[in-house]
């Protein structure tokens, strides 16, 4: 079968988010609150457990993975459980997954604490328990026995099945690379079944998400000429523009939108050097006899040009996968604004709304803090050109014990908001023009008054 991608992610003891709280992932989701509110560490966590998808990891969540820049187990549970006791209480943190309902494996609940017994090197970061519920109902639920671990790393764990008979397995030796659990032999049906799914779909993970970070990186003036398109699309945005050149539909499609919002031509020029073939990216006028500048290196254009190209080739490969090789079935996008005029903006809201209008069972999931892009992909359900219930609107609220919530709020077909949208949101703006036209009118006020 295609891969699926989960409806919603719930998060339990994860960084600000100590009570279960859910992301709801639909074609197009996206993530606002405050500024250190817990947005990023929300959205990262699909691609974390994509990185921890990877062949030859060490059991356990991929420490390694960019979206923790180095944090260890006691920086990812809450803060609330970070004691030092030398008889702590049990402290982990739990990712839950549910996918639809066409799925093999309906949910599965993965929830990782620092290993015992970890021997002579540093406690990996392992699954504690394991619990998979499948299509027809059936669960399976493992549960780590602290005891070393084996010389082939494999770890014991306690396996109870829900199934018609009610079976009850005894302990079994399971090895792990990263979050995918391997299939010993001696397993009975339910739970062969369980972890062979559970293997599946999230292997599915590996290759299938696409992070654009917000602390992208200038493109270089000059690049080598690339013999065939990236496997893989760099967080920082860094190689984008190699896939104008390996994919002359990512390259119109930009085009497109450099042409008609900031009304400057997108072109590549070859530059042919003695033992190596490079090109550059070009702003240039739209039509010959032009008043608009000559050709200019993108690099020299200004940075919202700049970080706007990686967003258009991101948001191209993942309207238009390679159905050949490996493809990106979602896409995380942080901050898309950075550097954007508003109208531009509202511009790049369109496009986004029109990019989910077609994604199918892909993901667009964005952190922003942008009140034009809401603006904009409210007036497009308002237009029709979205449906409401294809747009998962959250907001991260925060609270003085140093918890974070996820809020749902739901668009109506007129785009008007309701749920968990908090009062008072984006009245700033309101607030000073208010102000401002009250200064005014006092001043004439008083200039008449005298």
């Amino acid at each position: 079968m295609s891969p699926l991608l989960p409806q919603q992610i719930t998060l339990e003891n994860y960084k600000p988010f100590r009570q279960p709280t859910t992301l709801h992932l639909r074609p197009l989701t996206l993530c606002y609150g405050p500024n250190n509110a817990g947005k990023s560490a929300a959205l990262r966590v699909l691609r974390l457990l994509a990185d921890s998808t990877e062949r030859d990891l060490p059991a356990g969540l991929n420490l390694r993975s960019a979206t923790l820049h180095g944090a260890n187990f006691r920086d990812l549970i809450h803060k609330s459980l970070r004691v030092d006791d030398d008889a702590p209480p049990r402290r982990d943190f739990a990712f839950t997954l549910t996918w639809p309902p066409e799925a093999p494996l309906q949910s599965l609940r993965l929830t990782f604490y620092a290993d015992p017994n970890p021997g002579p090197t540093a406690p990996p970061l392992i699954i504690r328990e394991l619990h998979a519920q499948l299509q027809d109902g059936r669960a399976v639920t493992l549960l780590h026995t602290p005891s070393p671990a084996r010389p082939d790393n494999s770890r014991a764990y306690r396996v109870s099945t829900k199934a018609e008979t009610g079976a009850t397995a005894p302990e079994v030796w399971l090895r792990f690379e990263g979050i995918c659990p391997t299939l010993p032999d001696g397993l009975d049906a339910t739970t062969t079944e369980a972890l062979l799914h559970t293997a599946t779909q999230l292997t599915w993970l590996r290759r299938g998400i696409d992070w654009l970070r917000t602390n992208r990186v200038t493109l270089e003036r000059t690049r080598l000429l690339p013999i065939e398109r990236p496997d893989r699309f760099a967080t920082d945005g860094s190689n984008a523009a190699d896939y104008l050149v390996t994919q002359p539909a990512t390259l119109e499609a930009c085009r497109t939108f450099f042409d008609a919002h900031l009304q400057r031509r997108l072109t590549l020029q070859p530059i042919p050097i003695p033992g190596e073939e490079r090109f550059r990216v070009l702003l240039g006028a739209l039509a010959a006899g032009s008043a608009e500048p000559r050709d200019t290196d993108l690099v020299d254009s200004g940075e919202g040009a700049i970080h706007l190209l990686p967003t258009l080739v991101a948001l191209e490969r993942l309207r238009n996968p390679d159905l050949h090789t490996p493809f990106p079935f979602a896409l995380l996008l942080e901050e898309p604004e950075t550097h954007l005029h508003p109208t531009l903006q509202r511009h790049l809201a369109t496009h986004l709304a029109d990019t989910a209008a077609q994604l199918g069972d892909r993901r667009l999931i964005i952190e922003t803090h942008s009140e034009h892009i809401l603006l904009g992909v409210r007036l497009q359900i308002a237009r029709g050109r979205l449906r409401p219930e294809h747009v998962a609107l959250h907001w991260v609220h925060t609270f003085e014990a140093g918890e974070a919530h996820l809020g749902l709020a739901e668009l109506d077909g007129k785009g008007n908001l309701s749920g968990g949208w908090p009062f008072g949101a984006f009245e700033d703006l309101d607030q000073v023009a208010r102000e401002l036209t009250e200064l005014q009118w006092e001043e004439d006020h008083a200039r008449h008054a005298g």
